[in-house]
């Protein structure tokens, strides 16, 4: 059964957390200026999408207890894992990325090449390996506006770091801090590459059709229908697709080539 609980923590100050299922969802700590309404507004947004109501927990140990002996506490109730350890991840350059806060240094256009050429679309369960970085090619080729091919190379940047999570997954409400993410780190990539933080409605409307495409040329579907979701690229036909090798080179030399990397650019 799915629970939304809010948690209050009342020791040295007062600590607020949601938590859904068992995740932690949001916290906040009133003695550090923190806004304590929005963690109630969280947990009531929660429970109403799921249609299930706030269970509220109260802790209030002494005032002289330490917060590892709460969080103890906590964990053996099954209601908390650890709320104080940031999500980093080693990225291909050796350095730790936080994939829920990305920074602009974080955007190495090799490493993003590299990663997505090794992404396997449809959650790898295609019949044929196809790289979501041929999938940002051939839609680039499907377009003519300079500003939205760009967007269309650089729409999947962030499958680069959290790899390709499908689109029913995506939507659910349990995934609404990875969307918050995503949008995060497409706004800062867009400020970092020149581009407008609103990716155009055509590059949205083409990446759909062009999944429907990829679905009739390579995923098995028995007991789905595509078209309930969008209508395939007309006239497209896709072949047999890139190597990794293949897709990780073109990928890079037409990112250069479409935001105009100098050679100082690309050796840093």
């Amino acid at each position: 059964m799915t629970r939304v609980q809010l948690i209050e923590i009342n020791a040295h100050g007062s600590d607020v957390a949601v938590f859904f299922d068992g995740n932690l969802i949001i916290t906040a700590d009133p003695s550090a200026g923190d806004d304590i309404e929005s963690v109630y507004t969280t947990a009531e947004n929660i429970a109403a999408t799921i249609g299930e109501g706030v269970d509220i927990v109260e802790y209030a140990p002494s005032e002289d207890w330490e917060w590892d002996e709460i969080e103890s506490e906590l964990k053996d109730a099954k209601m908390i894992f650890t709320s104080n350890i940031s999500p980093l991840l080693v990225a291909g350059t050796g350095r730790l990325v936080n994939i829920f806060d990305l920074q602009p240094k974080d955007f190495d256009v090799p490493m993003i090449a590299r990663a997505l050429s090794r992404i396997g679309r449809f959650f790898s369960q295609t019949t044929k390996f196809y790289s979501v970085a041929e999938h940002c090619l051939i839609m680039e080729g499907l377009l003519t506006d300079p500003v939205e091919k760009r967007w269309a190379l650089a729409h999947e940047l962030f499958e680069a770091y959290s790899h390709d999570i499908p689109s029913p997954v995506k939507s659910s409400p349990q995934m609404a801090p990875f969307r918050r993410a995503e949008e995060l780190c497409l706004q800062r990539a867009a400020d970092h590459f020149g581009l407008p933080r609103v990716m155009p409605t055509n590059v949205k409307a083409l990446d759909k059709s062009l999944m429907i495409s990829e679905a009739f040329s390579y995923m098995p579907a028995t007991e789905y229908d595509w078209r309930e979701i969008s209508d395939p690229v007309p006239g497209l036909i896709l072949g047999d697709p890139m190597s990794m090798e293949e897709a990780e080179e073109a990928f890079l030399a037409r990112w250069y080539e479409l935001f105009d990397f100098d050679e100082e650019e690309k050796v840093a």
